[in-house]
């Protein structure tokens, strides 16, 4: 340096011995005079440039220099003309940051993205590393921090106002700088308390529109105590209204989209289709999410008019004339099948601005599922009305043939000898036993029957059964069978199990009656949610399937609905009593399982029968246990052994008596519960067991056995039922575990059972 006038003397702060004393190139000068932009443009033309210069104390400020060569004695030299501008540039940033408040409301696309751009245009003039935007919620009286950062403090959650000095600068609505000691002063007075880490200088502005105040603006500085200035809280001061305004209308635009969105949100998730059309029948929009099952996109149909969407020109067809009657400024509600859909449908007159009719606007709700499941429960109210009236009439048969059965077998023991008559008495008994069959077929459809259930593999029970299954199909057939090794468990019971499976090959073997290919395959199946099926409910949670498919002559659409119905069959005369698929079904729900059946024709059927899983391999106790005792006591009883026999059918107490006596047991009888209990308070012996059915009037058979336990510990318990629903069981007419004779029965198994009931050592 040459030569310096005062004025830089001043503007820099240094000594002229100490400018004087310095190259410009000199790091120390360089690192001291920043930026110096002394050299002339290439061309030789002076230069003029903004830059931010260094005074010795280290402050940063904006010159303007103008710098030219020119000959100072018999030296080249370059004179600069240094001018600070700092105000100016200062005065220039601040409309700028106006301007862009003003133009972050139109390109930001939401609260959080303005707030951003906010604090860094205030980043150009203002310190603002620990800056933070507190709203307030008037509703809730809460602040909610949407914008902050800073470097030792996190963003705090929604909190109360409290006693901080931004709750302070809300209530008392003033802009405040305020220094350490100001603020030490302000907590001695109890005015305020201090929140977060502490500062040399902080800062803030209410944030106010005409209506209210919504808010703080809050800037701080951590080292510098001079870092804020009463012009920097005069700018910001000036800047928070429209901060404020910009951050209302930001949040009203979101508030908007925010519902606007939601409302996109449940058009499109509600199973409805909204359309409009204009004056001319055409379509003008068209969304919502029941156009997936009609196979359109959004608006797909915009521009195409009702007629060409329905393909007809017929004004009468229920929709075109719903739309035309709307127009006229009707409301009109409809129903109409159409794809493979059903929908009701809602037309209104869509009208503009001046309130003149220009359109329909309609609502086609999908009412598909409601519809099948409609038509679902109507087919389960006609199978459990079938089904009661079916159990209710085997019930009521399982008596009268017990009373054939049983006289039959007397008649057999009585005609031994006598040829003629013998074979008689035996057709009658074959003929009962036919009967009784059907009755048991009755009672699993109307699900009337008593289950011994186990916990079980159907893999297994298949395999047992191949041999039986390849002689009751025949060798024409081709049996194929497939199973996972891991299988789960299934609780069923075995018996009927077994039944289910020999009446879908039957039915599969008469569906092919040139032969064929009968698969039967097992696997596991998981069902996330809950599924509806013609049938019924299948719940979520984890099932074994076990699906019958055969190569047959398949069912029909328009009779799938009712195969298992009791008594509908498509065979002809004689071929089937059409209570095998019934059969199936009945066992199938009473074991808490679900059928499905889909069928094409000429291409063969499959069913799937899903059992829910069992996640323990003990197998439940049972009675049934009873049943097998290996005894070597005869089956007669003995004169000293009494039974209480307590039946209200007449004909079957009659015959059982008579069957007891027969066989050395001393009897008495009571056709209810009351003459049961009055009978044995008038029998001086002991009463050894009480054979009692289970659902009589006047008193369960459960009821009348706690009662007799009370005054004859001794006793022992035979149930018996040819009705006993496993809700029944479940309601506590009768416990699991308990020892029961299922209607009909034979003689010799009466006295099997009871032996078995008096010679158990391990009665409970």
């Amino acid at each position: 340096f040459l030569a310096v006038n005062e004025a830089a003397l001043a503007l820099y702060g240094y000594t002229r011995g100490e400018f004087l004393a310095r190259y410009l190139t000199d790091v120390k000068s360089a690192r001291a005079l920043t930026g110096f932009g002394f050299l002339p443009e290439p061309d030789g033309v002076p230069g003029e440039r903004e830059l931010k210069h260094c005074r010795r104390d280290g402050r940063v400020f904006d010159v303007e220099v103008v710098a030219r060569p020119i000959i100072l004695g018999e030296q080249e030299a370059m004179l600069a003309v240094v001018q600070d501008v700092t105000a100016r540039r200062r005065a220039d940033l601040e409309r700028q940051i106006t301007y862009e408040i003003i133009r972050g409301v139109n390109i930001t696309k939401d609260l959080d993205e303005l707030l951003n751009l906010i604090h860094g245009a205030l980043s150009q003039v203002l310190y603002a590393e620990n800056c933070y935007v507190a709203l307030y919620d008037a509703a809730t009286e809460m602040f909610h921090f949407q914008f902050h950062t800073d470097k030792y403090d996190e963003a705090p959650p929604p909190q109360p106002l409290g006693r901080g000095l931004t709750a302070y600068v809300l209530r008392s609505g003033k802009a405040m700088l305020v220094p350490q000691e100001d603020f030490d002063d302000l907590v001695v007075r109890g005015e305020v308390e201090l929140i977060g880490t502490p500062s040399p200088v902080w800062i803030g502005v209410p944030l106010n529109t005409p209506a209210a105040a919504i808010g703080v603006l809050v800037l701080q500085h951590y080292e510098d105590a001079t870092a804020y200035t009463e012009h920097d809280l005069e700018f910001l001061t000036s800047v928070a209204s429209q901060i404020a305004l910009a951050i209302v209308r930001k949040r009203s635009e979101d508030a908007l989209r925010s519902s606007e969105a939601h409302l996109r949100l449940l058009i499109e998730q509600l199973p409805a289709v909204l359309c409009t059309v204009d004056a001319n029948m055409r379509f003008t929009s068209s969304v919502g999410s029941g156009l997936a099952r009609l196979g359109q996109r959004p608006n797909q149909v915009v521009g195409m008019s009702l007629y060409e969407y329905f393909q007809t020109d017929d004004d009468t067809f229920l929709p075109i004339a719903a739309h035309h009657r709307a127009m006229a400024g009707e409301s009109v509600t409809f129903h109409m099948d159409f794809g493979a859909g059903s929908y009701t449908c809602h037309a209104e007159p869509l009208r503009g601005g001046n309130n003149h009719t220009v359109g329909a606007i309609c609502m086609m709700l999908d009412v598909t599922d409601r519809r099948q499941l409609e038509a679902q429960l109507r087919q389960a109210q006609k199978m459990e009305a079938i089904g009661r009236l079916a159990g209710g009439i085997a019930h009521d048969f399982n008596n009268l043939l017990m009373v054939i059965l049983g006289y039959s077998d007397l008649l057999l023991e009585g005609l031994k000898g006598r040829e003629s008559l013998l074979h008689s008495a035996e057709q009658i008994q074959a003929a009962a036993d036919r009967a009784s069959v059907l009755t048991r077929q009755l009672l699993a459809f109307s699900r009337k029957q008593v289950l011994a259930p186990t916990v079980l593999n159907l893999h297994a029970v298949i395999s047992e059964m191949q041999g039986m299954l390849r002689r009751l199909v025949g060798e024409d057939v081709q049996i194929v069978t497939a199973s996972r090794p891991d299988l789960w468990s299934v609780r069923a019971d075995r018996n009927q199990l077994e039944q289910v499976i020999m009446n879908l090959a039957v039915n599969a073997r008469d569906a092919m009656p040139r032969g064929g290919k009968l698969t039967i395959e097992t696997a596991n199946i998981v069902f996330d949610e809950t599924h509806s099926t013609e049938r019924g409910v299948i719940r979520r949670g984890d099932y074994v399937v076990l699906v019958v498919t055969d190569s047959g002559v398949g069912i029909v659409p328009e009779i799938q609905g009712r195969i298992f119905e009791p008594f509908f069959t498509t065979k002809e005369q004689g071929r089937g009593t059409g209570l095998g698929l019934a059969t199936v079904y009945g066992i199938v729900q009473q074991s808490g399982g679900n059928v499905w059946v889909y069928s094409e024709p000429g291409r063969g059927s499959s069913f799937k029968i899903y059992l829910p899983r069992v996640r323990d391999n003990c197998e439940i106790p049972h009675d049934v246990s009873l049943d097998n005792v290996s005894t070597a006591y005869p089956l007669a009883g003995q004169p000293s052994e009494t039974i209480l026999l307590v039946e209200d059918e007449d004909g079957v107490r009659e015959l059982t008596r008579s069957i007891l006596r027969n066989n050395g047991y001393f009897v008495i009888a009571a056709a209810s519960a009351v003459e049961a209990l009055e009978a044995s308070r008038n029998h001086l012996g002991s009463i050894h067991l009480v054979l009692t059915d289970v659902v009589m009037p006047g008193g369960s058979g459960r009821e009348l056995a706690e009662k007799l336990l009370v005054e004859r510990p001794e006793a022992r318990i035979l149930y018996m039922s040819g009705y006993a629903d496993q809700s029944v069981l479940d309601q506590g007419l009768l416990d699991a575990g308990v020892s029961l004779l299922q209607k009909p029965f034979t003689a010799s198994t009466l006295m099997k059972r009871i032996r078995g009931v008096l010679d158990c050592p391990q009665y409970q």
